[in-house]
């Protein structure tokens, strides 16, 4: 992240990254802030860089934190400079290079609402959870098959953990058929995007635009500050090639 002119740019870019560089539990995961960066149980490590002579203590240190039950781990290298030094040597040691992941955020006034015909968007409860996660299912699967129930059951119980805390959702209904999701984690002065997501044949016609404009004036009236979103580069460059909507329609996770 460079420093920007926008005045909460700085504000935001520590914002994110107390998120996963700091001991940070609210979102239902345990985070541990060692000497190389901050442990996840959910085998994400995220580290501001280190000299590449110390990766066989790094590797050491990871292999003893996670016993060496896990079969993969992501590593998140938060500064350019860092990630281009480290990056050969990580690969020199097996590992492999994903694409980079971008955040956009959102400051400011609200578009007006697209006129979509039919449209309906319902804030996420107890009484539409279960066809929320249906729908969640399907967009991210990016299959119309009916999602198993086992899975739709475990998607009802963590929205329904989450809602008790900083998770928000809703849903989108066209002429009455659930047709797309959002999902974010509300902190201290901003928004955290974290699942984006439209049914196959509900795509291209700017769902996910007007769900994400919904979330950021309800939000906003609601006095927070600004709206965050992380999505992969590639998603971006595909973004910009097919669909003019500020996020990829078949979904964004986190």
């Amino acid at each position: 992240m460079k420093t920007g002119t926008h005045p909460e740019h700085n504000r935001i870019a520590q914002t994110v990254r107390g998120w996963f560089h700091l001991p940070f539990q609210s979102m239902g995961s345990v985070a541990e802030r060692r000497r190389w960066g901050t442990y996840w149980n959910n085998a994400r490590v995220y580290t501001s860089g280190f000299p590449p002579d110390k990766l066989e203590a790094f590797l050491v240190d990871l292999r003893e934190y996670y016993h060496g039950q896990l079969s993969s781990i992501h590593l998140y290298i938060d500064d350019p400079g860092a990630d281009a030094e480290m990056g050969p040597a990580l690969q020199d040691a097996g590992w492999k290079a994903k694409a980079p992941e971008l955040y956009l955020a959102h400051v400011g006034s609200v578009a007006r609402p697209s006129e979509i015909q039919g449209l309906e968007i319902w804030p996420l409860h107890e009484s539409n959870l279960c066809q929320f996660a249906a729908t969640r299912l399907r967009a991210f699967s990016n299959s119309e098959e009916a999602a198993d129930p086992y899975h739709i059951r475990d998607e009802i119980s963590r929205r329904a953990q989450d809602l008790l805390g900083t998770g928000r959702g809703m849903l989108a209904k066209v002429h009455k058929e659930p047709a797309g999701i959002i999902w974010w984690h509300e902190e201290t002065l901003d928004v955290w995007v974290k699942q984006l997501g439209t049914r196959i044949p509900f795509r291209r016609q700017g769902i996910a635009r007007e769900l994400l404009r919904q979330c950021i004036e309800d939000t906003y009236d609601r006095g927070f500050k600004s709206a965050l979103a992380r999505l992969s580069s590639n998603n971006v460059a595909e973004q910009q090639r097919c669909s003019p909507e500020p996020l990829p329609s078949s979904g964004i996770s986190g």
